[in-house]
């Protein structure tokens, strides 16, 4: 019985998490335009990244398959798999993880229908991405 009580009891710890982990799946799929990256550092230092900077353009393409695209100057870079993650701590939202061999961290939808994904709340780097518009 303590089993079934225990088996029972990890399947609604874990269901929330696989349920949250759909919703920014469907929520991040589609093509991204890089807007910037910034990355801080403990010493304070702080550094911005942005189309004009580097004169360049990037763009990811977030497929339903598990793989991500990568674009530069409209040219394909690189495919790579992705994974989703999410972290459900008691008192505190959950937070979604994106993680490929060159994207790594917490996902963050802003209201300006962007998205963040990095280092949010510690040293690191964040890359902001504005989601394509259809033509």
């Amino acid at each position: 019985m303590t089993l079934i009580a225990i088996l029972f009891l990890s399947y609604l710890n874990e269901y929330p998490a696989q349920q949250v982990q759909q919703n920014i799946k469907d929520e991040i799929l589609g093509e991204w335009i890089w807007t910037k990256s910034t990355t801080s550092s403990r010493g304070g230092d702080h550094t911005v990244e942005t189309p004009e900077s580097c004169a360049c353009t990037r763009s990811i393409i977030i497929n339903d398959d598990g793989t991500i695209q990568y674009f530069e100057n409209g040219e394909f870079v690189e495919q790579e798999i992705y994974r989703l993650d999410s972290i459900v701590m008691e008192g505190s939202p959950t937070r979604n993880r994106f993680r490929s061999a060159s994207i790594y961290g917490t996902i963050e939808l802003l209201p300006d229908q962007s998205m963040g994904i990095g280092a949010f709340g510690i040293c690191g780097t964040i890359h902001y991405y504005h989601r394509r518009k259809s033509q």
